[in-house]
């Protein structure tokens, strides 16, 4: 599935915030999907999400599912590396 349809059918789905969370196994790594697939549908597509586009994922779920608070940015950034998962 591109990136566009992925999104689309994500925020369309009642559950698509939730399951991506669950599908991920975390915040962290959750929000870096979100922010890559972001990052793959803009005009200058990148693969590799900023760790402020990955805070900002992270708040649009916690947002979405109620989360509360999110980690400082250098938390989530070591998070996704430590899954393996690029951050500029």
């Amino acid at each position: 599935m591109r990136p566009v349809e992925w999104l689309l059918e994500m925020t369309q789905s009642e559950r698509g915030y939730s399951d991506l969370l669950d599908q991920a196994g975390g915040l962290a790594a959750a929000a870096w999907r979100l922010a890559r697939a972001k990052c793959e549908v803009r005009e200058h597509a990148t693969g590799v999400p900023t760790r402020l586009e990955v805070k900002a994922a992270a708040r649009e779920l916690s947002r979405r599912l109620g989360l509360g608070e999110v980690p400082p940015s250098a938390v989530l950034r070591r998070d996704c590396e430590a899954l393996g998962l690029l951050v500029l």
